[in-house]
């Protein structure tokens, strides 16, 4: 009878300290911060969707150009700033990046640098890593959209331009 007892004691145990040291859960590093930026980033895309910001952005440096234009000319500090300002717009959207470019490319800029360049065109370097980074965050799923054949388009034209000119001109003029 003392045997029965006994086990029975010990089934009855066995169950309570089957494990007396609960091992710690294996957790990522990303694992709470993840979904909480994932969060943020859909919440920011649905926001911008709902308003056009990007439409009063794009009309907002494109008149600013305008005035900088037309008040300081573009060789001061402040078109400078506003190429800053374009660049960084390319880089973070550079959907809106492409449409301000664009809409300022058509009027005349002196060349300042290297003597074939304005500070102007310096936006489209800006503009493709933007388009690079938004290739690599997408994990590299190829599916572009309208604005980005425009600005590979865009891209490759002007270095054919560049290309064509140092070949047909002279090294001074080119």
């Amino acid at each position: 009878m003392a045997q029965v007892s006994t086990t029975i004691g010990h089934d009855r145990l066995s169950g309570v300290m089957q494990d007396p040291v609960a091992q710690a859960p294996r957790a990522r590093p990303f694992d709470e911060v993840t979904p909480f930026y994932a969060a943020l980033w859909t919440s920011a895309q649905e926001a911008a969707t709902r308003w056009p910001l990007a439409i009063i952005v794009e009309v907002a440096m494109v008149l600013s150009w305008f005035a900088i234009r037309t008040t300081a000319g573009a060789d001061g500090r402040t078109y400078l700033l506003w190429v800053v300002a374009a660049g960084a717009l390319a880089l973070a959207v550079p959907r809106s990046g492409l449409v301000v470019f664009v809409a300022t490319s058509v009027f005349f800029e002196p060349d300042s640098l290297a003597r074939t360049l304005g500070p102007r065109e310096l936006v489209v370097l800006p503009l493709a890593i933007g388009v690079l980074i938004r290739v690599a965050i997408d994990r590299f799923r190829w599916r572009p959209d309208l604005a980005v054949w425009l600005a590979l388009a865009l891209a490759g034209g002007t270095a054919l331009g560049v290309v064509h000119s140092f070949i047909r001109f002279p090294e001074d003029v080119a």
